[in-house]
């Protein structure tokens, strides 16, 4: 008898398990279901992008406290406004050329001490890799002679 009621018992538990299988497999096909599948994919993989991102944060700010501060980079500094004034409106017109020239001029000399801070192979604030000499190109080969 006892054997009987365990028997009943599992059957039960079966077809109660098939049925909210069913309804587990329905409500995994739902469009709303589908949507938190991605949603969830979605969130792991920006959680794994933040990770990413912070552990580059942590490496350039190690890097960058390493860096020693040997000297300032040149900081912006605005060229003194010259009023330009019109020939035509009874002005002079060498004080216009002179300002235009003088405005000309201090454009060139902060793109040469620019130029100076531009970055470089050899490291921060060195001036860029210059030829002097002429190639010196061999005139035999360094290589065995194969003809014999």
């Amino acid at each position: 008898m006892q054997a009987h009621e365990q028997l009943a018992e599992i059957n039960r538990r079966i077809a109660e398990a098939s049925a909210g299988g069913e309804q587990a497999r329905a409500t995994a096909a739902s469009p709303a279901a589908t949507e938190l599948r991605n949603l969830r994919r979605e969130l792991s993989r920006l959680e794994t992008d933040l990770g990413v991102v912070n552990r580059e944060i942590a490496r350039k700010e190690q890097a960058a406290s390493l860096i020693p501060s040997t000297g300032t980079a040149p900081s912006y500094v605005p060229a003194a406004s010259v009023p330009i004034v019109d020939a035509s409106t009874g002005g002079a017109g060498d004080y216009a050329t002179e300002g235009l020239r003088d405005r000309y001029t201090s454009l060139l000399k902060r793109e040469d001490a620019l130029q100076e801070f531009q970055p470089s192979t050899a490291g921060p604030a060195t001036p860029f890799f210059q030829m002097v000499d002429e190639p010196n190109i061999p005139e035999s080969s360094a290589g065995p002679i194969r003809s014999k």
